[in-house]
């Protein structure tokens, strides 16, 4: 059977029936995708399509995705780019998307490497990754360690913010402390000064 907009038509009109029509179409990654990208193109002229893009979202960030890697296949036939930006944002940003899947993103760079880079989304698995790491009762940490893509994030404010926080919580080795030091000097400088006014103030107390 040849995949074209006909075809696609019928399965929408099965869909707007029986929702679970999309469990089973995930099981066929290739017609998936292409229908995922269909979807989009026919989104802004018809409404079923938008509402349809927005159920099956949820149900792939709900229970269907189950890896990192299968966010890629999904993306495999979404032809725009900002297509592929908006099913990433709206995948990864879903609240019922796991928070193991966002953790595994956010240590693999291949996979990571090869989604739509856009600062609408690359936060989340970051700062997710992140946040968990510095939870922990751990000490010494480096920056690999507390982000493990560093090399890969563009937006170097988000590193800045995680390496303030695990820099105010004492928890960096020397290594990170001048990595820290060296690429956000105003932050280390005031964060310094700030620990300074503290312990003065505890003595004060004292």
């Amino acid at each position: 059977m040849t995949w074209n907009e006909d075809s696609f038509n019928v399965i929408l009109q099965m869909t707007k029936d029986n929702n679970q029509i999309l469990c089973s179409l995930y099981s066929y990654e290739t017609i998936f995708s292409q229908f995922i990208n269909y979807l989009f193109v026919k989104r802004q002229e018809n409404q079923e399509c938008d509402i349809l893009l927005e159920m099956a979202i949820n149900l792939l960030a709900c229970n269907l995705i189950k890896t990192p890697e299968d966010i890629l296949m999904c993306l495999k036939h979404v032809d725009a780019k900002e297509d592929q930006i908006e099913f990433t944002k709206r995948i990864i940003r879903n609240n019922l998307i796991s928070n193991d899947i966002l953790i595994s993103l956010a240590r693999n760079a291949d996979v990571f490497r090869r989604l739509p880079y856009d600062l609408s989304w690359v936060e989340v698995p970051i700062l997710k990754y992140g946040m968990t790491i510095l939870s922990l009762d751990m000490k010494e940490l480096s920056i690999f360690q507390i982000c493990p893509l560093l090399d890969n994030v563009e937006d170097k404010s988000i590193i800045e913010y995680l390496l303030g926080w695990a820099f105010e919580e004492n928890k960096l080795n020397y290594n990170g402390i001048t990595y820290f030091k060296n690429h956000f000097p105003k932050k280390y400088d005031v964060l310094t000064k700030l620990n300074c006014i503290n312990k003065i103030s505890d003595t004060t107390v004292l």
